[in-house]
């Protein structure tokens, strides 16, 4: 799976094709480019003139993700200065347990900052979340279990309204997910094995 700005392994066989470059300049690879979607992927401090792939081998090549469209199944090509390398489809391709719904790059919507953290099980607190993908479709919000209303959307951010919440959130055990709502502060005035103190919030507001 991608997102924005992740780092992603391409499983490759250049077949022949190592054989036939010769003499590239500073500044090229043995591959023109790399793409997934047809979205470029950057291989910049990570592939160069000098990398050498070896021939009618499994090869990988890390590089980052740019912008690019949200989409549960994307395609991944390379393009080689000549001859011709194929895409490991074994390694590329992902499949769920029964085989039903399979895919070679799947792209997701990353979240990289969220307005608030804290808030009050009444609702009607307005929340923004920024990040890249949020133009791809319906975008629907749950926090701490409760829908927020998506109030306005665009490729970089959202906004939505927290719902009524019943009780308060359970922070005693650790949420799954990325970049979520529930986070923690440094205390500076702590320090703890050669780093500052990781203390959870101690607000006494109730959490959303």
């Amino acid at each position: 799976m991608t997102y924005y700005e992740s780092v992603t392994e391409v499983w490759f066989n250049p077949m022949n094709t190592m054989t036939l470059i010769k003499d590239l300049d500073g500044d090229e690879l043995p591959f023109i480019n790399a793409k997934i979607g047809g979205n470029l992927i950057d291989f910049e401090n990570r592939v160069d003139s000098e990398t050498s792939f070896s021939n009618w081998k499994l090869n990988t090549a890390r590089g980052q993700i740019g912008e690019g469209t949200i989409s549960n199944n994307q395609n991944i090509t390379m393009m080689w200065e000549t001859g011709t390398g194929a895409i490991q489809e074994v390694e590329s391709k992902m499949c769920d347990f029964n085989n039903t719904n399979c895919y070679q790059a799947k792209s997701l919507p990353v979240i990289f900052e969220i307005s608030e953290n804290v808030g009050y099980i009444t609702g009607g607190q307005n929340i923004t979340v920024k990040g890249f993908g949020f133009d791809a479709g319906k975008v629907n919000a749950v926090i701490d279990g409760k829908n927020c209303t998506v109030t306005a959307s665009s490729r970089y951010e959202f906004d939505c309204t927290l719902q009524l919440k019943e009780t308060e959130s359970d922070l005693s055990h650790p949420y799954v997910g990325q970049h979520g709502a529930t986070r923690y502060f440094t205390n500076s005035t702590e320090h703890h094995d050669g780093g500052w103190l990781r203390i959870q919030n101690a607000h006494t507001y109730n959490n959303t």
